[in-house]
């Protein structure tokens, strides 16, 4: 789980590259993204967030299960993959963040 996170999470476009895509009309409350409306790019990075979202859950309720054994390891793999992150991204990951909140 943690790999196709860090993988995805890799991949993700940065908020300015998607946001600029974006032209927000504030008459009509709602998001307009030019002629072709959402692209197959923009689709795709939907998927990719919603996965993400999927994979941080699943380890939620994970943790939540309080067994110790499972915690102790998902806690070294969690600060182990945040770390890689922050290394690519230079910030902590919310998700990861999250998830060790909870450990």
């Amino acid at each position: 789980c943690l790999s196709k996170y860090y993988s995805s999470v890799k991949k993700k476009k940065s908020k300015e590259s998607v946001a600029k895509k974006f032209i927000y009309l504030e008459d009509k409350d709602e998001l307009f993204a030019g002629p072709s409306q959402i692209t197959p790019e923009m689709e795709q990075e939907i998927l990719n967030a919603q996965r993400r979202a999927l994979i941080i859950n699943i380890l939620k309720e994970i943790i939540n299960l309080e067994s110790n054994l499972l915690n102790s390891k998902y806690k070294s793999l969690l600060v182990y993959t945040n770390s890689q992150l922050k290394s690519y991204i230079h910030y902590d990951n919310k998700g990861i963040k999250h998830l060790l909140s909870l450990l």
